[in-house]
């Protein structure tokens, strides 16, 4: 979806700009997205996300959409809050 907006501005912009700055805006969206697909995290609503920066616990995230600083930030884990059924047998009295 980017790049096809990224070409229709260019076929727009044609002539209006030199090459130089479209591929320089071409190259800023593209950082600019590829940021925001590192940054933009989903955790469902039975999820939370362990979340440390540089190595250090900073909380939990989640649940629901949340933002984190790509390389400084990382999750270290998804914890499911979901209830876990287990099935077993009755017991007999003796």
């Amino acid at each position: 979806m980017f790049i096809l907006v990224a070409v229709l501005g260019v076929a727009i912009g044609e002539g209006k700009y030199s090459d130089a700055v479209l591929g320089a805006w071409v190259a800023v969206w593209t950082l600019i997205a590829t940021y925001i697909l590192f940054a933009l995290k989903v955790a469902s609503q039975w999820e939370k996300a362990v979340v440390l920066r540089l190595g250090k616990f900073t909380g939990l995230k989640g649940a629901g959409l949340f933002w984190i600083v790509p390389i400084v930030d990382t999750i270290a884990t998804w914890i499911d809050h979901r209830v876990m059924v287990s099935p077993f047998a009755a017991q007999k009295k003796h």
